[in-house]
């Protein structure tokens, strides 16, 4: 699927009394979210240990006030190398 044919797409999902901003902000996030399947792709992610290391009492805090948070996204998908990519719906894919 091209570029244009995701966008296209995206703005079709949108309902119809969507504004230039909604349409906008879509556009923006579907852009950022394969930029980062990209990155990814390229071995440029972050694996979930170093993050849990870097942000472990931040993160032990959010989790305790926030029991839910501990399970998986639901547009959260283990990558191979054990990082974070997010599902094919979410993507665009």
């Amino acid at each position: 699927m091209t570029i244009k044919e995701i966008a296209i797409k995206t703005i079709e999902q949108l309902p119809e009394d969507a504004t230039w901003e909604d349409i906008q902000e879509r556009v923006n996030f579907m852009a950022g979210v394969r930029k980062g399947l990209r990155e990814l792709d390229e071995g440029k992610g972050i694996a979930h240990e170093k993050v849990r290391e870097e942000f472990g009492e931040r993160l032990s805090t959010f989790t305790a006030t926030r029991p839910e948070s501990t399970a998986p996204a639901s547009h959260c998908r283990p990558s191979p190398a054990g990082k974070c990519a997010l599902s094919a719906e979410v993507a665009g894919g």
